[in-house]
Order: C-alpha cells, then sequence, then structure tokens
C-alpha cells in the first residue's frame, strides 16, 4: 500500500516543514507532519479558496513544489 512505501505527501517538504505531533522530529513520512505542511503550503498564498480560481492556484503551488 502507499502508506507503509515511504512516500511523502510532496516532493520539497522543506520549505513548509512543520512538526505537527509535537514529536520533535520534523518528519515527511509523518502523517501528521506531512498534512500539516502540506496545507501550509496550499494556504500560502493570498488566494480566495472559497473560489475555484483559488483552489487552481493552491495546485498550481503544489505542483510547482
Amino acid at each position: 500500500m502507499w502508506w507503509d512505501s515511504g512516500v511523502s505527501l510532496f516532493p520539497d517538504f522543506t520549505r513548509d516543514a512543520i512538526d505537527a505531533d509535537s514529536d520533535g522530529i520534523v518528519d515527511p513520512y509523518d502523517i501528521d507532519d506531512a498534512a500539516l505542511s502540506l496545507a501550509r503550503l496550499l494556504c500560502s498564498g493570498n488566494d480566495d479558496m472559497t473560489k475555484l480560481a483559488g483552489w487552481n492556484a493552491a495546485v498550481a503551488r503544489y505542483h510547482a513544489g
């Protein structure tokens, strides 16, 4: 399965990395750290996430790494 194969949610984890579960380790393979870091990346712009254009911009940031 994908969740035990060591696959990170996104390739450039370092820019938005955060220790979401406060275990002292910022780990891209920890689902808590990875999910919150990904949320930070998606919401890092000034886009209106209630509009489709905002979501498109967020996904473009994700794909840009």
